[in-house]
């Protein structure tokens, strides 16, 4: 009597998704003569190999052994990635239906067993996600899509580690996702398996048994804070033109990790600014020339936080190519537009200040370095993180 033992391939992205790998199905004798404790097999009995593991879109969850969570669902949040595991099951079997979840059916044959069952001293750990509630904190991964070489998985159970088989991408799905994703691993029959996602150089860790974070959470990412009205701009009139640079902020937060300076220093967080930078020239005469701006970010945002402390920012807030009269819809103006980015250190219990812009660097009108002299200082804003 004979059977055949499962083995697992990594996820192919060219693949549909739900559908998992098998390394393919080998004839083995039913004894051995080595004296391993393996499952008895039998006609109807598959066994998985060791590292068996594979995920799938597919949104059935009903495996034995499932456990979902008493206290909601289990979030871990860091710079690059947002996660959301709302069940797990820890099965000592799958049914053949079940396996077929985790089968590449347009290359394999189907399994020609019942049930599937893992290797000696070992059990399947099956991981469900759901869309996450938030976004990562970092706003230019909103889409939750960070590569691989930036945020790493696994689980740890007692003294072992088992990499995650597919990139985290495949459990990190968009905010608010209705679609959900099941990882199936192969993991020791004792102990409590942890989730472990390292971004950035640190580590936060989930208890799969009861969706709870570990001591290692960074508290600053649950909540991210944010605000909202940070946007400011600056004038310079004359007869017949004005020169306008507008800072259109798309994001306010609390952050304790940014990407140009790293973790902030204990006790102190990012309270960063991010968005457009606009130029505008407008010429009454029909005559408007671009004007652009490279500013000097230190000398030209400061932030009062209070006690009569005042801060200044750190980061880039630039133009970039200048865009013909009349390419916005706006007759008579010459506009450059460019990204910025800004932060200021702040303490980590930061909830409001003001923000000072005065215009310092280097500016261009039609291509020539010009003085810039604004007609009026921008007003102070109030920022508020909540």
């Amino acid at each position: 009597m004979t059977t055949r033992p499962f083995g697992a391939r990594r996820y192919r992205p060219a693949l549909p998704v739900g559908l998992a790998l098998l390394l393919g199905m080998a004839a083995t004798a039913c004894d051995t003569g080595t004296g391993a404790a393996e499952p008895s097999p039998s006609k109807t009995t598959g066994i998985a190999k060791p590292d068996f593991g594979a995920t799938t879109g597919n949104a059935y969850f009903d495996y034995a052994g499932k456990t979902s969570y008493t206290d909601g669902p289990g979030d871990l949040l860091g710079p690059h990635y947002s996660l959301r595991i709302d069940s797990i099951a820890l099965t000592d079997h799958l049914t053949k239906l079940q396996a077929m979840r985790f089968v590449d059916t347009g290359s394999w044959k189907p399994p020609e067993y019942d049930t599937l069952k893992p290797a000696a001293g070992h059990r399947f750990l099956l991981i469900h996600a759901v869309g996450p509630k938030h976004n990562p904190a970092l706003p230019d991964y909103k889409q939750n899509n960070a590569p691989p070489k930036k945020v790493k998985g696994s689980v740890r159970v007692g003294d072992t580690v088992v990499p995650l088989p597919d990139d985290l991408r495949r459990l990190a799905l968009s905010k608010d996702s209705a679609g959900s994703a099941t990882m199936l691993l192969s993991i020791p029959a004792k102990g409590t398996p942890l989730l472990q996602v390292k971004d950035a150089g640190r580590t936060q860790s989930l208890d799969l048994a009861n969706g709870r974070r570990g001591t290692d959470a960074i508290s600053a990412f649950y909540p991210v804070r944010s605000g909202k009205d940070c946007s400011t701009g600056a004038l310079r009139q004359y007869p017949r033109t004005s020169t306008t640079l507008e800072l259109s902020c798309d994001s306010l937060s609390l952050q304790p990790y940014a990407e140009d300076g790293g973790w902030a220093p204990k006790g102190k967080a990012w309270l960063t600014l991010s968005g457009t930078t606009m130029t505008a020239m407008q010429d009454i005469g029909g005559h408007p020339v671009p004007f652009g701006a490279d500013l000097d970010v230190p000398k030209s945002f400061s932030l009062d936080i209070g006690n009569g402390t005042r801060v200044t920012a750190k980061g880039d807030a630039l133009t970039g190519r200048p865009v013909a009269p009349g390419t916005n819809g706006l007759p008579g103006v010459a506009a450059s537009t460019g990204p910025y980015g800004i932060r200021f250190p702040v303490p980590t219990d930061f909830r409001t200040g003001t923000l000072h812009f005065s215009p310092h660097g280097t500016f261009t009108l039609d291509g020539k370095h010009t003085a810039w002299s604004p007609s009026k200082s921008p007003e102070a804003l109030r920022l508020t993180v909540k």
